[in-house]
C-alpha cells in the first residue's frame, strides 16, 4: 500500500490549520496502519490547536492498538469528548475535521467527520468519502 498527504492553507485562511498522522506497525505478524488528516475549523477559536490535539490523541490510541483490539468509533468519540472538555476548560470553541483510515492487512476502514476528503487511486482518482456539510446535504437532496 502506498499513501500520500497534501496540505494547503487555501486562499482564505491566514494559517494552515491542517495536521496529519501516519503510523504503521506489525501486530501478530500482520501489518496495520492508522492514517489521518485533520483540518481545524477556522470559525472556531483555534482550529490549529484542535487538529494537533487530535493528532496527539491518535498517537496514544495507536500505541494501544498495537497491543490490543479497540472499538475505533468509540475511541474517536472519546477523543472528541476530550477535545470538548479541553475547550470548556480554556473557555474556547474548538473544532476540527477528521478523515481516518485504519487498515489491517488488506482490510480498510474509513472514518470521516467534516469535509477533509479521502481519495483512492486505482488507475484513476476516486473520492471515497462523503462530506458532512450543509452543501453536501443540499446536493444529496437534489439527487
Amino acid at each position: 500500500m502506498r499513501y500520500d498527504v497534501a496540505s494547503d492553507r487555501g486562499m482564505i485562511k491566514k494559517e494552515n490549520q491542517d495536521a496529519y498522522f501516519i503510523r504503521v506497525a506489525k501486530r501478530n505478524a500482520h501489518e496495520m496502519g492508522l492514517l489521518a488528516v485533520m483540518d481545524g475549523v477556522s470559525s472556531c477559536d483555534d482550529g490549529a490547536y484542535a487538529s494537533r490535539f487530535v493528532m496527539k490523541s491518535l498517537n496514544h490510541l495507536f500505541e494501544t492498538m498495537k497491543e490490543k483490539d479497540v472499538d475505533l468509533c468509540e475511541e474517536v468519540m472519546n477523543i472528541h469528548q476530550s477535545l470538548k472538555s479541553d475547550a470548556k476548560k480554556h473557555k474556547q470553541m474548538l473544532g476540527t475535521t477528521l478523515s481516518l483510515i485504519y487498515y489491517y492487512d488488506d482490510n480498510l476502514h474509513l472514518l470521516q467527520v467534516g469535509d477533509s476528503r479521502v481519495y483512492l487511486f486505482q488507475d484513476h482518482l476516486k473520492q471515497i468519502s462523503i462530506d458532512q456539510t450543509l452543501a453536501q446535504m443540499k446536493y444529496d437532496a437534489k439527487t
